[in-house]
C-alpha cells in the first residue's frame, strides 16, 4: 500500500506540473528542466550541478520514459569541480555528457574547461545564469532578506560568452523556449556552452503557484 500511495501521488503531481508548464511560455528556470526532451538524453549522460539545478530537476524534470545515467556531486562541497567532474564522467563512460550548472558553480571551475582539449567525448554545459546564488532567496530570511541577500548571493555581473572562445567552445544564448529547444538539438556532436539568463525570483514564485 505504501508503494502504491507514492506512485499514485507522483503521477498526480506530474500531471499538475505538466498542466502548469503547458501554460507557462516564459523562459524561466523551472521551465528549462520541464522542457528537457527525452530524445536528446538517450545518447548522452546527464550531470546535475549542485544548489538549484538538482533541486529544479527533482521538482520539475518529468521524463516520459526512462533515461540515464544521471550523475551529481554530493555533499556540502558540491560546488567544487563540477566542470572537471562532467568531463571525467564523459571519459569514464565513453559517451557525451550534458551538464546543467548554475553560474557560480561554472565560474568556480572554469579552468577545468581546458581538459576538453583532451576529451574525445563532447561535454555540453547548460549554464543557468541568474547572477548569483539564487538558492539563498529560498531561505526563511523574511524581514532581513534585503540586507542579507546581497552578501549571500554573490552577484558577479560577468559576461559568460567571453569564456567560450578562450576554450574553443561554441556558444548559444537562447532568448525563448523555441531557441532553447533548437540549441539542445545541436549539442551532441561537439562541446558547447549554452547560457540561459533567468531571474532568481522566478523559482520561488513558480514553486508556490504549483503547490497552490
Amino acid at each position: 500500500p505504501w508503494i502504491k500511495f507514492w506512485a499514485d501521488y507522483s503521477e498526480k503531481t506530474t500531471q499538475v506540473v505538466h498542466r502548469y508548464f503547458k501554460e507557462q511560455k516564459k523562459l524561466v528556470e523551472p521551465k528549462l528542466f520541464h522542457a528537457l526532451p527525452n530524445d536528446f538524453l538517450k545518447q548522452s549522460a546527464l550531470f546535475l550541478g549542485n544548489s538549484m539545478p538538482i533541486r529544479n530537476a527533482e521538482s520539475f524534470f518529468c521524463p516520459e520514459e526512462p533515461i540515464g545515467p544521471i550523475f551529481a556531486n554530493r555533499g556540502l562541497s558540491g560546488i567544487d569541480g563540477n566542470i572537471a567532474t562532467a568531463i571525467g564522467i564523459a571519459a569514464g563512460i565513453e559517451k557525451p555528457v550534458v551538464a546543467i550548472l548554475g553560474d557560480l558553480s561554472f565560474l568556480h571551475d572554469i579552468n577545468s574547461l581546458a581538459q576538453l582539449m583532451h576529451s574525445p567525448f563532447p561535454v555540453s554545459f547548460l549554464v543557468i545564469n541568474n547572477n548569483g546564488g539564487s538558492i539563498f532567496a529560498s531561505l526563511p530570511l523574511n524581514k532581513s532578506k534585503s540586507s542579507i541577500l546581497p552578501i549571500l548571493q554573490n552577484s558577479h555581473n560577468l559576461a559568460l560568452h567571453q569564456i567560450a572562445p578562450l576554450f574553443n567552445l561554441s556558444y548559444v544564448n537562447p532568448q525563448s523556449l523555441s531557441e532553447f529547444a533548437d540549441s539542445l538539438k545541436k549539442i551532441e556532436s561537439t562541446s558547447c556552452l549554452i547560457e540561459v539568463q533567468t531571474e532568481s525570483e522566478d523559482y520561488l514564485k513558480i514553486h508556490e503557484e504549483i503547490v497552490t
